[in-house]
């Protein structure tokens, strides 16, 4: 019994993986995080 990987479910990790850098983004803004500084 396999399991296969859809362009459905390439489509929806994106959108997911897209969302999740968006708030990491937004957060890092909010929070005045210089991402440049180590």
């Amino acid at each position: 019994m396999g399991s296969e990987f859809t362009t459905s479910d390439a489509r929806e990790l994106t959108s997911q993986w897209d969302f999740v850098t968006r708030s990491i983004a937004r957060v890092k803004v909010e929070e005045g995080f210089d991402t440049f500084r180590l």
